[in-house]
């Protein structure tokens, strides 16, 4: 107990350093853009759907978002790779992502992003993969993911952004985990130049009841000394889910909405139940035999709801980032309806409000590391259901489209994983 004690004040400590740490930056090297923006850029397909709201979750790319998350894993492993065509109608200049071009992430084109800056009509194309596993109490994150420009005559080169890294998790008790994470930022301004940079991440999730909530720090790293003075994009964060099930079966569904969860935690209790059955009434193998059948019977009936049959599913996420280096304020919303757990729509919004070259306030970005835009996606999961040679394995295919947003409109992205 005390140890638990000592890593939640700590934890809490670290959060509290870094929101001075970034508070001291801004105001003592006046840096009030952010460079290596490009890490802000969703590579989960499920979030960039839901309008960048999902911090909360868990899954394979919890490496980019929440590490504590992992510990959480309702599986062993969750493995996924995604590729986008991001920002299609980014120009090139350094005007931005003010619909005006006059403001917004002006300090992210000088910054260390030359890719905001410098890149012709047709956006940048963005590969990441990533990876989580679970082992006990303890989870695991990493990914990689990188940003290709189109070739600028200007510069001479096609710049590339980069962000690799990982972290860990652990889980204090039945309902709270604490993780930190690290990666690595490369950003290619010329053709023998580019700069780097360490961003880290504190982050705490909890379990409460159908909610899952968390707090963090995210990428909290050193100032960026290039054409000026740049800070990371680092905020403090906060992150809600939501989910239920409702519909035939809907009462084994498992909370956090992971049925597959609650039908491996069925074949657990069955296997204990059958190991007690069989120590404490050996000879009585008839009984025992027929327990072990009825055991069979309850948890095959577990898989059937856990995959879903008849279930609808309504998943929530909120987001609140606040980025003092720049003194913007993010917010996003999503929402995510399923269909026996197999079929998914997915909708949100991400408001960003932000300084204007003038002093003022927008709505439309502004100072923000990314702007105000809507997003929508599907998503299809297939398990042994529907694909029998996949047995504890399931698939998915996820998509989304940004929109609302003159240049990250039209922003296409699809992804695909692998949860055992």
């Amino acid at each position: 107990m005390r140890r638990k004690v000592l890593i939640l004040k700590f934890l809490a400590a670290a959060v509290v350093a870094g929101a001075l740490s970034a508070g001291t930056v801004s105001a003592q090297e006046t840096a009030r853009n952010e460079a290596m923006a490009f890490c802000r850029i969703q590579t989960d397909p499920q979030t960039a759907a839901m309008g960048y709201a999902g911090r909360a979750s868990g899954g394979a790319w919890a490496a980019f978002r929440n590490v504590s998350a992992t510990a959480f894993l309702p599986g062993t492993a969750d493995v996924a790779a995604s590729f986008q065509r991001w920002a299609p109608g980014l120009a090139a200049g350094p005007q931005g992502f003010a619909p005006d071009g006059s403001a917004a992430a002006q300090g992210s084109a000088a910054g260390g992003s030359a890719s905001y800056q410098g890149s012709p009509a047709g956006g940048m194309l963005i590969p990441a993969i990533a990876g989580t596993a679970r082992f006990g109490r303890i989870g695991l994150a990493v990914g990689y993911m990188a940003s290709h420009s189109p070739y600028d005559p200007d510069l001479g080169f096609a710049p590339v952004d980069r962000a690799f890294g990982g972290g860990a998790a652990y889980t204090l008790n039945g309902w709270l985990s604490a993780g930190a994470g690290l990666r690595v930022l490369s950003s290619g301004l010329l053709p023998d130049d580019s700069l780097h940079a360490l961003a880290f991440d504190l982050s705490a999730t909890a379990l409460l009841g159908d909610f899952r909530l968390c707090a963090a720090v995210a990428d909290l790293g050193q100032l960026v000394r290039e054409c000026g003075r740049y800070g990371l994009p680092t905020s403090l964060a906060l992150g809600g889910e939501w989910k239920a099930s409702f519909g035939p079966g809907a009462a084994q569904g498992a909370r956090h909405g992971n049925y597959r969860a609650a039908s491996q935690r069925a074949r657990d209790r069955s296997a204990s139940q059958g190991a007690r059955d069989e120590a404490t009434l050996q000879g009585a193998r008839g009984r025992s035999a027929s327990q072990g059948a009825r055991s069979r019977s309850a948890s095959q009936g577990a898989r059937g709801e856990a995959a879903g049959m008849g279930l609808h599913s309504i998943r929530l996420n909120a987001d609140l980032d606040w980025f003092p280096v720049s003194g913007s304020l993010t917010a996003a919303l999503g929402a995510e309806y399923g269909f026996q757990s197999r079929y998914f729509i997915r909708a949100g919004y991400h408001l960003a409000v932000g300084h204007t070259v003038a002093g003022g306030w927008t709505a439309h970005g502004g100072s923000a590391v990314l702007p105000s835009f809507a997003a929508l996606g599907a998503g299809l999961c297939l398990d042994r259901s529907a694909l029998p040679f996949l047995s504890r394995t399931s698939l998915r295919l996820d998509l989304a489209w940004l929109t609302a947003h003159p240049v990250l409109g039209n922003t296409l992205q699809a992804g695909l994983g692998i949860t055992w």
